[in-house]
């Protein structure tokens, strides 16, 4: 994914998970290498859509988790990540 394109689908969900409510999301990607580079960014674009917004209450402290569902995390460490 470019960066700019990967930042601006990254604002979007934090903008859509403030106004909407969310306090999980899950994205699906078509190369893991990909989600790998969402999970990894978003916490900083957060950072970034907070200062620029501070009414933009997504949730900061709990993004950028990524998992490849289909490959060798074991599922206790699948339902911790995505548990409540």
């Amino acid at each position: 994914m470019r960066g700019a394109r990967l930042a601006a689908l990254q604002t979007a969900l934090l903008k859509a998970a403030a106004e909407e409510g969310f306090r999980r999301t899950l994205s699906f990607h078509h190369v893991v290498k990909e989600a790998e580079a969402f999970a990894a960014g978003l916490p900083d674009v957060a950072e970034r859509v907070h200062a620029a917004d501070p009414e933009n209450r997504a949730e900061r402290s709990s993004v950028g988790v990524c998992l490849d569902v289909g490959g060798p995390p074991p599922t206790p460490m699948r339902v911790g990540a995505v548990a409540p």
